[in-house]
């Protein structure tokens, strides 16, 4: 479902064009994708729509050397220890033009030589024959040299790789064997990988000119998350929400669903399936995800993120488990990774952050019906009146017909001080639309008795 939201296909489209005007790509994906399957899904799916060739497993792969060193991420926390060599310049990177950037060493790891490179078995995957044993340069020589290498994609599930060194030979060492061929002739590479199965910093230090990086940050919306809550919601309501009623007691819960979720798409659907609308009940419900939840290391996160196309240095070991990501212009930190006694603050945040959304259109609605109502039972001086209140030299605003705009905390003061006259409907659903205006603009999150009052005094008008 995750690759079919419109979040994800566009950053597929993204890789997808990268690779049609002759770049190589990296793409770097979370180390959840990997372990629930999704991550061979999305290898199969952009495979399935190029000239696509992929490597067989390398041989001892599940014995396979890691990419972490003792040294920081890119500025950030250290995300793995490593054994006992050390990263040299590869003598298969060109010294004038390579496509990464090494700079210093990377770091130790534990390694020995792979039996068979990337290069040896896509020749024996395209059938062209083999270079001599152990000569990594000579295979890939004649691998670009190849009638049937020309224009096609070399897609590469480094998680399949034994050995993070090999995955950027082959990446560097092609990229600048090809980089002078027309695009549509210029075979590329699509290297698909965690973290840990490329050299640390290698994303970062790609040559935009030949190829690029892109990163699963960001690819999941409010829209998708909103769709996967509808789509998954068995429709469950509190027990005391009349029948005419649960329509929109169902929009404002799919849309704090989606807020208190975010990118966090497993608990997108447990509160899909198990939420009955209550804010009351949201807390509990949560925790009970939480609690049975593999324990995650806490997060703590409160700087910008709106234009990162990568997540920072310092967030990249949470983003590789899955509990960091952007949403909507927003750095999401998983509520899991939240301390404890932070957790409930920042559950009451996202929860009134859904009720803005869902609300906010309701009551405004509500507020125009009412103003029309006062517009046609008062005389324009006794409106201007009641416009001038509180409104401190704001600039006046437009309203129904011209005459000025009147928010509810204006009428109900004017009912109370200025004798306007409304029947007891009306009453209702003004007093209820300011308790929940106020509520909104205080960044508190809205109770059930106050949207079940509101709701219940739209239908009793006829507004509902």
């Amino acid at each position: 479902m995750l690759l079919s939201l419109p979040g994800s296909r566009v950053r597929i489209g993204d890789v997808l064009l990268d690779l049609v005007r002759g770049k190589h790509c990296v793409w770097m994906v979370p180390d959840t994708f990997v372990d629930s399957g999704l991550a061979d899904e999305l290898v199969d799916h952009v495979a399935g729509r190029l000239d696509a060739v992929r490597p067989a497993p390398s041989a001892g792969s599940p014995d396979r050397v890691v990419a972490g060193p003792l040294m920081p991420l890119c500025g950030g926390a250290p995300v793995r220890s490593g054994g006992t060599r050390t990263y040299e310049r590869p003598p298969w990177v060109d010294a004038e033009r390579p496509l990464v950037s090494w700079g210093s060493p990377p770091g130790p790891v534990d390694a020995e030589p792979v039996r068979t490179s990337i290069a040896r078995r896509l020749l024996d995957e395209l059938g062209v024959g083999e270079a001599e044993n152990g000569d990594r340069a000579r295979a890939t020589t004649r691998l670009c040299s190849s009638p049937e290498f020309a224009g096609r994609v070399v897609v590469i599930p480094a998680w399949e790789e034994r050995d993070p060194s090999a995955v950027a030979a082959y990446f560097t060492a092609v990229a600048d064997m090809v980089r002078d061929l027309p695009p549509a002739d210029r075979p590329r590479t699509l290297v698909v990988a965690r973290l840990r199965d490329v050299p640390q910093g290698m994303p970062d230090r790609i040559d935009t000119t030949s190829g690029t990086a892109h990163w699963w940050w960001g690819c999941t919306t409010s829209a998708d998350t909103s769709v996967v809550v509808a789509m998954t919601r068995s429709a469950q309501h509190s027990p005391d929400v009349p029948e005419h009623l649960r329509s929109v007691q169902e929009l404002v819960a799919v849309d704090v669903a989606a807020s208190v979720a975010g990118p966090d798409l497993d608990l997108a659907r447990h509160l899909a399936a198990g939420w009955d609308g209550r804010v009351s009940s949201l807390p509990d419900l949560v925790d009970g995800y939480v609690e049975a939840r593999p324990p995650a290391p806490e997060i703590v996160w409160g700087g910008p993120g709106r234009h990162w196309s990568s997540p920072p240095g310092q967030l990249r070991t949470g983003w590789a488990q899955g509990l960091v990501d952007r949403w909507d212009g927003q750095v999401m930190v998983a509520l899991a990774a939240f301390p404890a006694d932070c957790r409930r603050q920042e559950l009451s945040r996202r929860i009134w952050r859904g009720q803005h959304r869902a609300l906010n259109p309701l009551i405004d609605m509500y507020r125009s019906i009412l103003e029309q109502i006062v517009h046609r039972r008062s005389s324009t001086r006794v409106i201007e009146l009641i416009a001038a209140d509180g409104r401190t030299g704001r600039p006046e605003r437009p309203g129904a017909g011209g005459l000025p705009m009147l928010e509810l905390n204006q009428m109900r003061k004017a009912v109370r001080d200025l004798g306007l006259r409304l029947d007891p409907q009306e009453k209702r659903l003004l007093t209820a639309g300011c308790a929940v205006r106020n509520s909104l603009a205080h960044h508190d999150p809205v109770t059930d008795d106050e949207i079940r009052e509101l709701l219940a005094a739209a239908h009793a008008m006829g507004v509902a």
